[in-house]
């Protein structure tokens, strides 16, 4: 276009220089019309085009004016002098063409016209951004330097004065000034008037262009990272623009349409339905970030195409040294060039990584709140078929995938782009040769679609066995305490490596298509050259002869290729993987959600709760049915209760009216807010206080009478800081009864009109069910008495207090009235009523849930006996019976001598176990916490700091294998050294050419021989690539294995205190991400750094080639190898690193030993530099640190090194430019290595909260949707995602201020190697060969600088993985001192002799039991009764040697239990423990894991837990698959579960953690009847939670504050009334 503007504006004489510039041995002049076109409509044309960016950011801003007193002003007021000036040179145009002047010319009014086009549109865009805010703007920057830059030559032919205008020429030069200032003025930043800017602001958005565009913002913290490890504290806050909610609802917006679109589709056609139509997620995002993208590939263009500039310019430059006629200002203009257009590239490449970075930031926000939003609405049906640990895996595994593709999505248009311009110009220098490269490629294609389609099954398996792994770590975790006690921590592990080894094959074939895809990428390049090279040589041997001009443009091409080819491979198994990812996640996307809540009606009647002939399953089939024909109306205000037994159907009716089940038939009306008391309590990991409030707002009155209606007064005085005290995962550290109160605190206070309550009063004390009841339920005493009551319940001795009964029986409703129209009917209540009372009598008017006294019970047979008194007169029979019985065995214990008669006065205890877990009790009852340390149980996450410590390293290697590394190390020198032979054979061969060509005597035969050893040294090359990628990835898979098996292995034999204090997500990240990255990263690693490898070795052959004796620097690099071999990362993007390490040893001897072999006097330079290097790097010690440094220095310094000697081989001087700039270099790298590690560091740790709160929130998924908190939880998961992105945003910039800044050094050494061989061109040893040789490495190194960035910052991430892996795998495992093992036989009679026995939960606590001795002889029933907290369970805890002992010691049948091996010990003992804890997999499975036990023994023990007609009504008996956790069982029926695991394993000691507290009253007197008969030969230990459970034990044990307090039979204890136990049994009113 300027061409033909000159053409037209100037005529014939449109020459853009003077004539004869060509040979002019001095710079040529601009011409004068050249000056006043091209150079004057080149800045305005810019800003015409882009002044539409500058347009859309005015548009979009939202921020205040900018300040007066900013840079802004000053610009506005030079811009409107310039208009000034150039209005008068424009006035002075006009009359010099007024007055017909013989020095007017047009095209000076041309040019100022355009000029004045330019500065007006300036002006205004100025003006505009100080009114919208914007503080910098890249667009007027640049137009400014245009304007400068192009001003040049005009101000050079002013100053020059020849023939000049003194007017004009002064105007001119005004001019040049202000626009040089504006220049310097946009350098800096405006600030806006209310840019107040706090402390951790990040400076990106207030910074200006040009520290945008180096990103010089991010020093400060990379100064500060270098004198401090950095924390959490000292990183910004997230762009405002990055945080979650600013992102998520545009992504909503568009992910909407697309999950409403597949559910209408659903609804027309359920069967019918393809994954294909799942909902897109990739369409969505790319709709969301369409503009970052759009700006994303105009960087990545621009890029790719000035790639091409430099060959050209090299083809210029080797014209130049050949032809010496030449002036030298032509070779300094192509030097300049050479920088300028590196320059360029490096600037445009980091900010499109920068903006793709941050693209794959901002996708990795939306997507997990998406998951969450997802996980917390899936209905049950979609529930059961994603596992907790499938959905964390899509949070850490899948969206990290898609995340990561992010920066290479461009190549799939950018690579063959690249390969298509390579290809031309290589027509265009060696023909139709060339077409046969172009085969090759063509003919990879089908090669590898089908590789990937493998990879792609690979990584869908993987995935399958990755969260099955997940899942089943995800529950192991979650029941260790029972694996403990049940000692199946084996059984457990192997379980988990049986689908790890599964994992590992997988893993192992895609080890083996990862090694054919980097064989045929490897190849292909190399290929390309034999075969263009040949056909060219051979075409025509006398004319196409391969001189340097041609072989070094071409190899600079071929580089160019290669990095397409080489990353392509990459690209594609990103792609594979991100492929899989995406079909995992649109999977997930298309589950059903719970059926809006619109099919529950709110309206305004009478009636609080309706159901019209409901039907519900928890499937979305008829035959899922779960509840049926179930009507009933509860008006406001009424307490109705829902009895039945165990599996009726309790719970699931409590979960149709929460909107939980499907609703198959009928209408549910639920008018008004609703609180829900689930059966088993959902804690938080939060304070007391925070888990009470339940994120609505503190009000102290309220939560006064809150806290002292649910008993929890007494247990916030035992805590270390009351109510702030913090919860551990799952309530860890409050007993099962104070989590069950804490469950109905946060329900009564949300004070809802209707609270549905599952069973609250099972888990408590019986005094304090009766309190509780009294002061929360009641309809007459109840501070919910205004409320509707929703209750199910075992207990039946408070019916009568309810307005309302419920029955259920088998899934529908079989009786419902008041209390006394049951009674009357004499139905299915009455019957039930009669086997409570019956089980009752046994125990002198005991009561399930809560103490009533006898007058109650009085009450009910009276009754009863309204209704029959047949059924009275046989009660009251039996009960006398059962009475004389219990006195008669009190009597004979009496007389054996049992008998302890320790009798102590001290008030009731408080919890002591929170104590021992927590630390000790505070004094004072100030409402302000004490000490801030104490409210914490559950411990920061450690983050390391420093250097990567000497033995992360080496672990990492032995787990590899040293065998394997040396043979793979062997195998990459062997394509290191061939790969440099065919480069150097290829300069050798083109050096020869031209004279062989000139002597006229071209041999054929001599034209093939060199042909066949150029291919055959590239097949070598590329074959021992291939074999290193199998053997290393062969490497890292058995390291994968040893470290997982580690991590495993010790996380099973960790002490449950270490579980305590360490959140459960905290270790699955270790088990997930972290493995993940052993797995999986690595080998695309190890491809991308072989290619950049390559580059560099090639140089070093150069080396060898030319000085032999180098060739003994190979021998010291072996010695050199062991000794550092341990620099490296796990699993994934190991390789790569050792490979560039390995790289970088055998450069930098080689290097070293070059100049001292010929000239021994530079060891003078060399030795003190060597010193100086490892001083910069902070090198402490070669064990402990050198590593880290070398690696970094490795990965960023070594292809320099290996080009700076070709440099300094083809011009010594060169070095005077070199020396400076590597110490540069070197002062950058050490400021980033600090920085960025402990970044990534940061970045795992603030990772670990995402997982926990999502688990939490799974686990508790009903309570938050049944208090309609979906949202609050969702922001609160954003939260910790902004928290995560804090961390990782600071990271990704580190790497891209680095690379800036080290490729700002590869152009300097771009410019060196030119502008030395354009000023030594007239050397006799500098041929145009070497030159070629010399530029073209020195083109490369740029590139080759910022992948070996990008590799850097995935092996700091990788080697993190492995140090946070290492980290569990040392923690201190229990059991490690007892390791004898006790007779076969052992226990053979059940004695039990506790000595002085102390015990605390952790070293720095309390104790728990003070001095506690007992004996239990052989087959006694000894109960052990306390107030809460009084270590009744510390002391099942001991005999299972879960806490270790403190002083004394615990003997059974006379063997000390401290010295027997732990797995022999607890699989001799028995435990019914108080939370029934199942594990997915069969039923079989969870009674007997082992396969001990045969069919016959499992069928018997079922039959005495009363499951056999259970088990027999399943489809699938005992192959029956129990649901992650059990849930598709009522915790009734696990609870016999539990006690059939006990029945099979019949070992001579039995104990019962409150085992009956979740069954009905009919079941627990059958379970009680199952214990007598099969345990009577036992000795069984009750803990009683309810003291009428174990009145007919032999003895009691009671404890208070961790002493025995009284020990004897309870008729003795009962008579004694000064006694605790006396007072106990009068509070639970069993007296």
């Amino acid at each position: 276009m300027l061409p033909l503007v000159r053409e037209l504006v100037c005529g014939s004489d449109n020459e853009l220089f003077e004539g004869g510039w060509r040979n002019s041995t001095n710079i040529p002049q601009v011409s004068n019309c050249g000056q006043h076109t091209d150079f004057s409509s080149i800045p305005t044309i810019f800003i015409a085009i882009f002044s539409t960016i500058v347009f859309y950011q005015l548009y979009e801003s939202r921020n205040a004016h900018l300040r007066s007193y900013s840079p802004i002003s000053l610009r506005i007021i030079f811009c409107c002098l310039l208009l000034i000036d150039l209005t008068a040179t424009v006035i002075y145009d006009f009359s010099l063409r007024f007055t017909n002047s013989s020095i007017y010319d047009p095209i000076h009014l041309y040019g100022d016209i355009v000029q004045y086009a330019g500065f007006s549109l300036v002006l205004v865009l100025t003006i505009a951004c100080r009114n919208r805010g914007i503080t910098t703007s890249g667009v007027i920057t640049l137009y400014w330097l245009l304007v400068v830059v192009c001003g040049v030559p005009e101000l050079r032919y002013y100053l020059s004065g020849y023939n000049v205008d003194p007017y004009r020429a002064a105007l001119y030069i005004v001019s040049f000034i202000f626009s040089s200032l504006e220049l310097f003025l946009c350098c800096f930043a405006d600030t806006t008037s209310n840019g107040y800017i706090g402390k951790n602001s990040c400076p990106e958005y207030t910074a200006s262009f040009l520290n945008q565009l180096t990103f010089e913002w991010f020093s400060g913290l990379a100064y500060l990272g270098n004198k401090k490890s950095l924390e959490k504290e000292d990183l910004w806050d997230l762009n405002e623009r990055d945080k979650a909610k600013n992102l998520i609802p545009s992504f909503m917006q568009n992910l909407k349409p697309e999950v409403e679109r597949h559910r209408k589709m659903i609804k027309k056609n359920p069967e019918a339905i393809d994954p294909k139509f799942h909902p897109s997620i990739l369409f969505p995002i790319f709709k969301t970030y369409k503009f970052t993208l759009l700006a994303g590939g105009c960087y990545k263009l621009m890029f790719d195409l000035l790639q091409f500039v430099a060959p050209e310019l090299l083809r210029q430059l080797i014209s130049f040294i050949e032809d010496k006629n030449q002036p030298m200002w032509i070779g300094v203009s192509i030097a300049l060039l050479m920088f300028l257009s590196s320059l360029i590239q490096s600037m445009i490449l980091h900010q499109y990584f920068h903006e793709m970075f941050r693209l794959g930031m901002n996708i990795r926000s939306v997507l997990t709140s998406a998951v969450y939003s997802k996980t917390l609405n899936l209905s049950n049906e979609a529930r059961k078929g994603k596992t907790t640990g499938a959905i964390v895996n899509l949070m850490s595994v899948d969206i990290q995938r898609i995340q990561d593709m992010t920066t290479f999505i461009m190549l799939f248009w950018s690579a063959p782009l690249q390969i298509l311009l390579s290809l031309y110009f290589l027509w265009k220098l060696l023909g139709a040769s060339v077409l046969a490269g172009f085969i090759i490629l063509i003919l990879l294609i089908p090669f590898n679609s089908w590789i990937s389609v493998k990879m792609r099954n690979c990584q869908m398996e993987q995935m399958k066995y990755k969260d099955e792994r997940i899942k089943m770590m995800s529950e192991t975790l979650n029941g260790m305490k029972v694996l403990k006690l049940y000692s199946w921590e084996k059984s457990m592990e192997k379980m988990i490596l049986d689908v790890r080894e599964k994992e590992i094959r997988v893993l192992k074939k895609l080890s083996y298509l990862n090694a054919a895809t980097t064989l045929s990428w490897a190849c292909a390049p190399f290929l390309v050259a034999v075969l263009t090279f040949g056909l060219y040589v051979l075409w025509d041997p006398e004319n196409n002869i391969l001189t340097p001009q041609i072989t070094f443009v071409a190899l600079a091409l071929f580089n160019i290729l290669r990095f397409p080819l080489a990353v392509f491979a990459m690209v594609f198994s990103q792609a594979v993987q991100c492929a899989a990812s995406n079909t995992r996640l649109r999977e997930f996307f298309a589950a059903e959600e719970m059926a809006p809540q619109s099919s529950i009606a709110y309206g305004g009647t009478e009636s609080a709760v309706k159901i019209d002939d409901g039907a519900f399953a928890w499937g979305p089939k008829e035959e899922d049915k779960s509840l049926h024909n179930i009507s009933f109306d509860i008006k406001r205000g009424q307490l109705v209760a829902v009895i039945g037994r165990v599996g009726s159907g309790k719970s699931s009716l409590l979960h149709a009216l929460l909107g939980e089940m499907n609703k198959l038939s009928g209408s549910v009306q639920v008018n008004g807010s609703v609180a829900y008391v689930p059966q088993q309590a959902w804690i938080q990991n939060l304070s007391l206080r925070n888990n009470i409030l339940f994120n609505k707002t503190y009000d102290e009155k309220l939560y006064r009478k809150v806290i002292e209606s649910c008993a929890l007064v007494q247990d916030l005085e035992s805590l270390p800081a009351e109510d702030r005290t913090e919860i551990g995962e799952k309530g860890i550290n409050l007993s099962g009864g104070q989590k069950q109160r804490v469950s109905l605190a946060r329900a009564v206070y949300q004070n809802s009109e209707i609270v549905l309550l599952d069973d609250p009063l099972s888990a408590v004390d019986s005094h304090v069910g009766k309190h509780i009841f009294e002061n929360v339920i009641s309809s007459a005493t109840g501070c919910l008495a205004t409320k509707t009551r929703i209750l199910v319940t075992h207990g039946l001795t408070y019916l009568k207090h309810c307005d309302k009964v419920i029955v259920l029986k088998d899934g529908t409703i079989s009786e419902m009235g008041t209390y006394q129209e049951l009674m009357n009917s004499n139905g299915a209540f009455a019957e039930f009523l009669e086997e409570f009372l019956l089980e009752e009598s046994k125990h002198r008017g005991r009561s399930i849930s809560f103490g009533e006294d006898s007058k109650e019970v009085d009450e009910i047979l009276h009754d009863l006996d309204q209704v029959s008194p047949s059924i009275r007169q046989r009660i009251q029979s039996q009960m006398s019976q059962e009475i004389d019985r219990v006195d008669e065995k009190n009597a004979e214990i009496v007389s054996n001598g049992h008998q302890r008669n320790e009798s102590a006065h001290s008030p009731a205890g408080k919890s002591d176990e929170k104590e021992a877990l927590l630390g000790p009790k505070t004094k004072e009852k100030t409402p302000e916490p004490p000490k801030q340390a104490k409210t914490q149980l559950i411990e920061r996450e450690a983050v390391e700091t420093g250097k990567v410590k000497f033995e992360i390293y080496m672990s990492y290697f032995r787990a590899i294998g040293m065998l394997i590394a040396l043979v793979f190390f062997l195998v990459y020198v062997a394509s290191s050294v061939l790969g440099v032979f065919s480069n150097l054979y290829l300069a050798r061969w083109s050096d020869d050419a031209k004279r062989i060509a000139l002597a006229g005597n071209v041999s054929a035969r001599e034209t093939y021989v060199r042909l066949g050893v150029y291919a055959m040294l590239g097949m070598g090359q590329a074959i021992s690539v291939c074999m290193a990628s199998v053997i290393m990835a062969l490497g890292m898979v058995r390291a994968s294995r040893l470290l997982h098996g580690g991590l495993l292995h010790n996380m099973m034999r960790s002490p449950m205190a270490f579980f305590d204090v360490t959140p459960l997500g905290r270790i699955l990240n270790r088990f997930g991400k972290d493995i993940e990255a052993v797995d999986q990263t690595l080998p695309h690693s190890i491809r991308a750094m072989v290619m950049t490898i390559f580059n560099v070795i090639s140089t070093v052959v150069v080396i060898i080639w030319a000085t032999p004796w180098a060739g003994i620097a190979f021998f010291v690099l072996g010695l050199i190898y062991f000794v550092v071999l341990d620099v490296d990362v796990i699993d994934s993007r190991l390789p790569a690193c050792i490979m560039t390490f390995v790289g970088a040893i055998v450069q930098a001897v080689t290097i070293f030993a070059v100049p001292i072999y010929a000239t021994p006097g530079s060891l003078l330079i060399i030795v003190p530099t060597l010193y100086g290097y490892l001083r910069l790097l902070d090198v402490d010690g070669v064990d402990t640190e050198i590593p880290r440094s070398m690696a970094m220095f490795i990965r960023t310094a070594e292809q320099s090194i290996g080009i700076l000697a070709i440099i300094l081989w083809a011009t010594p001087l060169a070095i005077s430019v070199l020396l400076p700039l590597l110490v540069v270099y070197i002062v950058v790298l050490r400021f980033y290595v600090s920085t960025s590690r402990q970044l990534k560091r940061l970045e795992s740790a603030s990772r670990s909260p995402i997982y926990s709160h999502f688990q939490e929130s799974i686990q508790g998924a009903s309570s938050i949707r049944a208090y309609g908190v979906v949202d609050k939880f969702v922001k609160e998961s954003q939260h910790k995602v902004d928290e995560n992105l804090a961390t990782y945003y600071p990271s990704i910039v580190a790497n891209r201020w680095l690379a800036v800044r080290l490729e700002m050094v590869g152009n300097l050494i771009v410019l060196s190697a030119a502008g030395a061989a354009v000023y030594f061109r007239d050397s006799p040893g500098l041929s145009a060969g070497l030159v070629g040789l010399s530029v073209s490495y020195a083109l490369n190194i740029t590139q080759t600088l910022n992948w070996a960035v990008r590799m850097t910052s995935e092996l700091e991430t990788n080697i993190v993985a492995v140090e946070r892996i290492k980290e569990y795998t040392i923690t201190p495992t229990e059991g490690n001192n007892s390791l004898e093992l006790a007779a076969p036989t052992w226990p053979e009679k059940g004695d039990i002799l506790i000595k002085n026995f102390s015990v605390r939960y952790r070293p720095g606590l309390e104790l728990v039991l003070h001095e506690v001795s007992a004996h239990v002889a052989p087959s006694e029933k000894v109960g052990i009764v306390g107030r809460t907290g009084a270590g009744k369970s510390s002391l099942t805890l001991a005999l299972f040697r879960i806490i270790e002992a403190d002083g004394g010691c615990i003997e059974i049948d006379g063997v000390n239990i401290a010295d027997l091996q732990l797995e022999q010990l607890r699989s001799r003992l028995t435990i019914v423990p108080q939370d029934p804890v199942l594990f997915s997999g069969t039923l079989r499975m969870n009674l007997d894991p082992f396969d001990a036990f045969n069919d016959d023994q499992i069928w018997e023990a079922l039959r005495n837990a009363h499951l056999e007609s259970f088990v027999n009504s399943l489809q699938h008996g005992l192959s029956h698959k129990i649901s992650e956790g059990g849930e598709n069982l009522s915790v009734g029926q696990r609870q016999l579960i539990c006690l059939a695991r006990a029945l099979l394993r019949k070992t001579k000691v039995l104990v019962l953690d409150e085992a009956a507290a979740a069954v009905d009253v009919e079941t627990d007197s059958l379970l009680q009847k199952t214990i007598r008969e099969q345990f009577k030969e036992c000795t069984v230990l009750t803990i009683a939670h309810r003291l009428n459970t174990v009145m007919d034990s032999d003895r009691l044990l009671v404890l208070d504050k961790g002493r025995v307090a009284e020990f004897d039979t309870p008729k003795r204890l009962l008579a004694n009334p000064d006694g605790i136990f006396y007072s106990m049994a009068k509070d639970a009113n069993v007296l």
